[in-house]
This record gives structure tokens, sequence and C-alpha cells, in this order.
């Protein structure tokens, strides 16, 4: 993981949007709307979560991602079901990684 990447990081980009690019087809635009922080002590863990069009699905995969404010950079994101919301397709992201005090 980008040493960047933190829950942190990621707040200012809060409803902003977020593209994933594949060559050959249009982006996907997903849009970031909640950041979900399940620190643990000795691990940190967040997730990002995003909203999609209903009518294009990406799998989940490892995925180049652009944004207007930030260089690309590759991120692992998938759909998952959400039984009452059908407005949206919600994708997360999930970063999980120890704190530094646990190094060696």
């Amino acid at each position: 993981m980008h040493p960047d990447f933190t829950a942190d990081f990621f707040k200012p980009y809060i409803n902003t949007v977020f593209k994933i690019c594949v060559d050959g087809v249009p982006p996907l635009e997903l849009q970031l709307i909640e950041i979900k922080e399940h620190n643990q002590p000795m691990l940190e863990e967040f997730t990002l979560i995003f909203t999609g069009p209903l009518d294009r699905v990406a799998y989940e995969n490892t995925y180049r991602i652009e944004h207007e404010s930030l260089e690309p950079f590759e991120m692992f994101i998938g759909p998952f079901f959400t039984p009452r919301k059908k407005d949206a397709v919600y994708y997360q992201a999930v970063f999980t990684r120890f704190t530094e005090e646990q190094l060696p």
C-alpha cells in the first residue's frame, strides 16, 4: 500500500469523482461517499465506499485509478451487495496494514 494512503489522506476527497481506467473503454466514474475506519491495536484498517452508475459494473480487480487532484495509482476495488440501496452500484476498497510501532 502506498505510504500516504491513510483514511486521513482520502478524507478531503469525499464526494469527489475517482475514475476506474481500463484501456479501450471509457472510464467508469465513481464517487467516494464514505470512509469507514476499523482501527485496532497494531493495525490500521479503513474502507473506502464508492457509488457508481447502475448501467456499468466494474468487477473485483486491481485497476488504475485517476482523480483530478492526484497522480494515477493502482487500487484493488470491487462491488458489494446492498439489498436496501438500489440507487447505484456500491464499491469498496479495503486497506489494512500494521502500524509503524509494530514494524521491526
